[in-house]
């Protein structure tokens, strides 16, 4: 998403995972209804990231964070994610 900050991006994640979160499947062998949740990591370049690689990186640390919290969250990157050696 060019040219989105770092709120914008957390407001699209937390709709993302609204929208997800609100969606119900129904089993019929099973009889009954599906409850989905999801983690989201996000991160913004060239705030967190100069490379395509490092910004990879930096959302995937910020989902293995939201994973960590609980899941069904929605995470931006922030530097103390971050688990490189």
């Amino acid at each position: 998403m060019p040219e989105t900050d770092r709120d914008d991006t957390q407001l699209f994640m937390e709709r993302i995972k609204k929208r997800i979160t609100s969606e119900k499947s129904f089993i019929e062998w099973a009889e009954h209804k599906l409850d989905y949740t999801v983690s989201i990591g996000g991160a913004v370049f060239p705030d967190d990231a100069g490379t395509s690689e490092e910004l990879i990186h930096a959302a995937d640390m910020a989902l293995l964070q939201a994973k960590e919290e609980g899941r069904n969250c929605a995470k931006i990157y922030k530097p103390e994610f971050d688990r490189k050696s």
